[in-house]
């Protein structure tokens, strides 16, 4: 396969990668796996209308939201929040591909004392404003890395886990 032709499967690699939660670095400690089939739960998770507060952009475009009203402590060290992606739109790329979806919205578990953090619960929604169908297994473990939408959930708000019961 030429180089040319590799290029669009390399990118939807990538595009799939960072819906799953890829970020930079923050640690060099591994991710742990994904949770068994045993530990899986059934879902309890309310999806429902959110309070969408903007809490940064990166270089790409990208706008990362949560949902303040909806952040809980469920113990010590452990976060659980609602956040929203929003990808910029073609004719914001200049030259550059953008993404298959206009926003990822997710149920995130963050674990303050490993630096890292999985999906609980993801859905999409297509440029077109149909939704995909909400991925109810949680995404593996992966590290918080510096400078990004992660560490800052990371850093302002792991002190109230800590403090939890």
């Amino acid at each position: 396969m030429s180089r040319k032709m590799s290029l669009p499967a390399c990118l939807l690699c990538c595009l799939f990668a960072s819906m799953v939660g890829c970020s930079f670095m923050r640690t060099s400690k591994p991710a742990k796996g994904p949770e068994t089939a045993s530990q899986a739960q059934p879902s309890t998770i309310e999806w429902g209308e959110r309070k969408w507060e903007l809490y940064q952009k990166d270089n790409g475009g990208v706008s990362y939201y949560l949902d303040k009203g909806a952040i809980s402590f469920p113990s010590r060290n452990m976060i659980h929040l609602w956040r929203k992606r929003v990808f910029p739109g073609k004719e914001q790329m200049a030259g550059h591909i953008g993404s298959s979806h206009k926003e990822i919205i997710a149920f995130d578990e963050f674990d303050c004392r490993n630096d890292q953090y999985r999906s609980l619960e993801l859905q999409a929604v297509n440029w077109d404003g149909t939704a995909t169908e909400i991925f109810r297994r949680p995404s593996p473990w992966g590290p918080a890395y510096q400078g990004t939408a992660d560490e800052y959930i990371m850093d302002n708000y792991c002190g109230e886990a800590k403090k939890a019961q």
